[in-house]
C-alpha cells in the first residue's frame, strides 16, 4: 500500500484497506436474542449465533411461509432450527460502507477509498460496535457432510446462504458445545456446516451454495 490506511484484526484479517476498491462494513442493527430480524439481502449482511446452549443446535433461516421472498425487499426471516421449529438468535446486521450516507456532524473519523467510495465512517456506528470476518469459505469448498469451521462456539456466522424446510431439507449450522469428537464431528466443540436434501427417506448432502462468513462482534 502505497498511501491510505491499513486496519487488521487481531487474528491477522484485513478490515479496512483504503488503497483498494473494497469497502468495510457498518453494523446498522443488533440484537441479543430474537426469532426475527428484518433484511435487505441485497444490501445487507445478517451474522447470527444461537441463544441456547445445547449438545448440538442447528440454526438457519427462512423467510415468511413459503420461504420465497424478493432479495431487493425489506423481508422479514425467521430463525430455524433443522427441523423448522422456530429459534431465539443474537444477531448482527451489517451493511458495505458505500451503500451508506456519509455522516455530516460530530466527530471522528471517516476513510474513502482509491474509488472515492466511502470505505468507514465512525460516525455511523451509533452505539452498535463493530464486525470482523475470521473465517470465509468460497461457495462450493464444503460437500454439506457435516463440514468444521471454527472451534469458537461464541462466533457468529453469515444467514444469508441459509434455508430451512422443516426436517426434508437444511442448509445451515450445527453449534456442537461438546469436545466428543464421535462421527460425524470428528473435530469435536465448534461450528459445522450442514446441506442436505431427503428424498425418498435418502439423504444427500449437498455443497454451500454461497460464500461461508464467520466473525466476531465488538472490538476484534
Amino acid at each position: 500500500m502505497s498511501y491510505g490506511i491499513q486496519i487488521f484484526s487481531a487474528n491477522g484479517n484485513i478490515q479496512l484497506d483504503s488503497s483498494t476498491t473494497n469497502s468495510g462494513v457498518i453494523v446498522v442493527d443488533s440484537a441479543a436474542s430474537s426469532q426475527t430480524v428484518d433484511a435487505v439481502v441485497n444490501e445487507e449482511l445478517v451474522f447470527a449465533k444461537p441463544v441456547a446452549t445445547g449438545s448440538q443446535i442447528t440454526m438457519a433461516w427462512k423467510a415468511g411461509t413459503s420461504g420465497s421472498y424478493n432479495p431487493a425487499n425489506n423481508t422479514t426471516f425467521t430463525f430455524r432450527n433443522s427441523y423448522g421449529t422456530a429459534m431465539n438468535c443474537s444477531y448482527i446486521k451489517v451493511k458495505v460502507a458505500s451503500e451508506l450516507t456519509a455522516s455530516t456532524s460530530g466527530f471522528g473519523i471517516q476513510v474513502y477509498n482509491e474509488d472515492a467510495d466511502l470505505a468507514f465512517d465512525s460516525g455511523l456506528y451509533n452505539g452498535n460496535e463493530g464486525f470482523g470476518v475470521t473465517d470465509f469459505v468460497p461457495g462450493g469448498g464444503f460437500n454439506g457432510a457435516y463440514n468444521f469451521i471454527d472451534n469458537d462456539i461464541d462466533k457468529y456466522c453469515l444467514m444469508n446462504p441459509t434455508y430451512v424446510a422443516s426436517s426434508s431439507s437444511f442448509r445451515g449450522y450445527i453449534y456442537k458445545n461438546t469436545t466428543s469428537t464421535t462421527t460425524p464431528y470428528t473435530s469435536g466443540k465448534g461450528i459445522y456446516f450442514l446441506g442436505y436434501i431427503m428424498l425418498f427417506g435418502q439423504t444427500y448432502y449437498f455443497p454451500n451454495l454461497g460464500c461461508i462468513l464467520i466473525g466476531e462482534g465488538g472490538s476484534v
